[in-house]
């Protein structure tokens, strides 16, 4: 039985996520919270497995609540989005980025029944979460871009591919403020995202790093010094021309967009010249495809449990022994620049 603290400050709102969590035997309410005391000491007293907590339009004191429980007791949170849905996700990236861990919308309708998908949406969010262990963020408060004082001048990869899943907001932006402005080849993501959430994520990628970010456009060549994020709903590929290509074939492993589909292109096309990178998130998603990246020469570089959000993806490509370096979050960066720029053959010189 999953312990469940609900945060909600409005009646209607609070009442839906009561009725969605009451139909499962899975799940029970250990307490109830409208303000951000009451989480706070709610939290320190009932200690929940996981916080439901309901964002609105205002937002501050939503995301108030959030980096009070990560200060006072780390908790996992789920975000149930309501109110105006442009304003709501606004604040569920603000509440995300102070440590939330999942976001579920709740839909429009007010009725309820027995199957209705935001209650197993949000019931499968909830047990995902309840054994997560919510690591403390590593937070850059200046804000600063960090990078080696002399950017790269020479690239001697072509493609980097990215896959990450629970935690991966976070990480990515951690990660690309601190790559240099002229990075020397396009960057490939996948992010597992709710969908309906991935122009958010862009448009705050696009504020924090150096880098041009931007979602994928089918026949596009990708260009060095761009990041790339896969579509909703499409794989995405390097196909055999060298330009991006989307796919709406079934999800792999659940996922679609699939970092295993992305891997697989970038081994086929780019070989020793391909480096993949794998963060933190739930599952096996990217192992098979980094595992091809390594047998053709090229780099794999997987985030450590230490500071993952959920050791799992990086755990599969670690198990496997494919990994050709296991990288805490704040050094990941650096590394990739410096792969990027002296390429596989500098495994020989280390």
């Amino acid at each position: 039985m999953i312990r469940i603290l609900v945060v909600d400050p409005v009646d209607a709102s609070r009442r839906r996520v009561l009725a969605a969590v009451a139909r499962h035997d899975a799940v029970t309410v250990v307490g109830v919270a409208a303000t951000l005391a009451d989480a706070v000491e709610s939290c320190l007293t009932v200690r929940p497995q996981v916080v439901a907590l309901t964002i609105h339009e205002s937002g501050d004191e939503d995301v108030a609540i959030v980096r009070a429980l990560m200060r006072e007791r780390p908790t996992p949170i789920v975000l149930v989005c309501a109110g105006s849905r442009v304003r709501a996700r606004e604040v569920a990236f603000d509440a995300l980025k102070a440590g939330a861990l999942d976001v579920v919308e709740m839909p429009d309708t007010t009725s309820l029944p027995s199957a209705d998908p935001f209650s197993k949406r949000l019931i499968a969010a909830l047990q995902l979460m309840a054994d997560v262990r919510v690591v403390r963020q590593i937070v850059d408060r200046t804000g600063e871009f960090a990078s080696p004082e002399a950017g790269p001048v020479r690239s001697a990869v072509e493609a980097v591919g990215i896959c990450s899943s629970t935690g991966g907001p976070a990480a990515l932006d951690f990660i690309l403020r601190r790559l240099p402005s002229d990075f020397p080849a396009p960057i490939l993501v996948v992010q597992h995202i709710n969908e309906g959430f991935l122009g958010g994520l862009v448009e705050w990628l696009k504020g924090t790093s150096k880098l041009a970010v931007q979602v994928a456009v089918d026949g596009e060549r990708p260009m060095p010094g761009v990041v790339y994020f896969a579509p909703e709903q499409h794989h995405l590929r390097v196909g055999p021309s060298g330009v991006l290509a989307f796919s709406s074939e079934p999800p792999v492993r659940s996922h679609r967009p699939a970092g295993e589909v992305l891997f697989e292109s970038l081994a086929e096309q780019h070989g020793p010249r391909a480096i993949g990178v794998v963060l933190t998130g739930m599952g096996d998603d990217g192992a098979d495809g980094l595992t091809h990246i390594a047998a053709r020469g090229g780099i794999v570089l997987a985030q450590d449990e230490r500071t993952s959000v959920v050791y799992g993806m990086p755990k599969a490509v670690v198990d496997r022994g494919v990994a050709t370096e296991v990288l805490a979050l704040e050094h990941i960066a650096e590394r990739l620049t410096f792969w990027a720029v002296e390429g596989p053959e500098a495994r020989k010189r280390q």
